[in-house]
Parts: C-alpha cells; structure tokens; sequence
C-alpha cells in the first residue's frame, strides 16, 4: 500500500519500477518494526522463528491494538499453542466482507506457526501450499481484521 487514495491518483515515484532485492529487503523491514516490536513486547512465551514469523505477519495485519486484545495473544500466553494456531482462521473478514486474500494469508500464517511451511530452494514461500492446508473459522463467530474482537 503506497498511499490511502485511488490508484489512478498516486503518484508512484521510485516504486514506478521494480525495486532491487536490498530495497525491497530494506522497505520489508522498515514497514513490519512496529508489528514485530509488538509481537516481542506482547507475548510472554518463548517463540519459535516460524512463530514469530507468522505473528509479526498477523499483527502487520490487524494492527496491535487488535493484536493486544485477542483470543489468540491469551491463549499463546497461556501456553496454548495450538489452540491460538485454530484463532487464525477467525481473522477473514474486513468490514464484513470475507476475503479470499485473508482466507490465503492465514492459511500461510497458521500454518508457519504450526512449522508445516517450508521455504523452497530460493527461500520463498509457496503460497499455493498454504492454501491445501486449509483454514476453518474454529473457536468461535469470524472477526473483522479492523474492528478486532469485541470485549
């Protein structure tokens, strides 16, 4: 997302081309501090990469006010990894509209968490695979990723 405006109204300047593998590396890092800040400051257990990975992911997409308040942070921080790994499925809607995009991103976040996405030989996700594996909104009604869940 470059800026909040219609597309044909941006004025695209360096992104106008393709960005070199550093600067995309360095925009990549610069853009997800606040989320893996977050997810550092927040969750009280020790991580795996992979974890840690697919909740930085999660919270640059939600947000960490809606990150703080969610079933998936208590449950991590009780020690019930697998039973925040099922929360992720409940995150597929944005202004009650169910999304294929976020359907396909938690399906890639969840199962990062859970160890079961591998990288390929250039160490890149297959977002394909994520898919096959599958997210159903278990544990509960769906919640919209700008609304967070209600408390």
């Amino acid at each position: 997302l470059i800026a909040l405006q219609p597309c044909d109204q941006i004025k695209l300047g360096e992104f106008a081309t393709p960005l070199n593998e550093d600067k995309r590396r360095a925009l990549l890092d610069s853009d997800t501090t606040t989320a893996r800040l977050a997810v550092g400051h927040l969750v009280e257990v020790d991580l795996t990469d992979q974890e840690f990975s697919a909740l930085s992911s999660f919270v640059f997409n939600v947000g960490k006010q809606n990150f703080e308040k969610s079933t998936i942070l208590k449950l991590l921080n009780n020690g019930l990894r697998k039973e925040a790994a099922e929360q992720f499925g409940r995150w597929i809607s944005s202004k009650g509209v169910v999304f294929a995009g976020l359907v396909s991103r938690r399906a890639c976040e969840k199962a990062l968490f859970l160890g079961q996405l591998e990288p390929d030989k250039t160490g890149h996700f297959n977002a394909s695979a994520c898919e096959s594996l599958g997210v159903s909104p278990e544990g509960g009604p769906l919640i919209d990723i700008v609304l967070g869940e209600r408390q």
